[in-house]
């Protein structure tokens, strides 16, 4: 708890695969890139592959509860609340032409996306995509998550925002989900 780094306050993880089980990573920050963007106060993953995070409890970071670049993960009841971050995803933040998350059971509640000068997405998750690339969502809430934005500042996506660029494609594949109360 309280660390703070550029990317993973609390976990940093690259080309790695394993297991993150019953764990409580609170109260981390990640540091602004140049850009503004932050990767995962609580949990960095880049280039990961069969990773699995199970019943972990991620609250109060700043930067962002998990970001994931490039990553194939699987998060099963996991608890991602009262996160914030600059710009995009304050709970999850999904980027790259290879990131595969599957997200199970898991509670994604109360999270921010703040900006004050460019446009805001996914208080609750992000999802950015650049090739082909899927999510899947099965049995989540994703609950009052919020984007503060400013006056001339464009948010949108509260619960979930997904940007696919003109030659990319996204599967998404959602069951049993609730998304309920978020704000923008």
């Amino acid at each position: 708890t309280e660390n703070e780094y550029t990317g993973g306050g609390g976990v940093f993880l690259y080309a790695s695969s394993g297991l993150l089980r019953g764990n409580a990573v609170r109260d981390n920050e990640a540091e602004s890139a140049a850009d503004g963007w932050e990767f995962g106060g609580g949990v960095f993953c880049w280039n990961c592959s069969n990773l699995d995070v199970e019943r972990n409890d991620i609250s109060g970071n700043r930067g962002g509860g998990v970001a994931l670049l490039n990553t194939e993960c699987r998060m099963v009841e996991c608890v991602v609340a009262g996160n914030s971050a600059s710009y995009v995803g304050g709970g999850v933040k999904s980027l790259g032409s290879s990131s595969i998350p599957t997200l199970e059971r898991c509670l994604i509640v109360g999270n921010r996306a703040v900006s004050a000068n460019g446009d805001a997405g996914g208080g609750g998750i992000y999802l950015n995509y650049v090739g082909i690339s899927a999510m899947v969502l099965r049995g989540c809430t994703i609950a009052d998550n919020e984007l503060v934005v400013g006056p001339d500042v464009s948010g949108h996506g509260a619960g979930i925002f997904a940007y696919v660029s003109p030659t990319g494609v996204v599967n998404m594949n959602m069951s049993d989900s609730i998304i309920w109360g978020n704000v923008n």
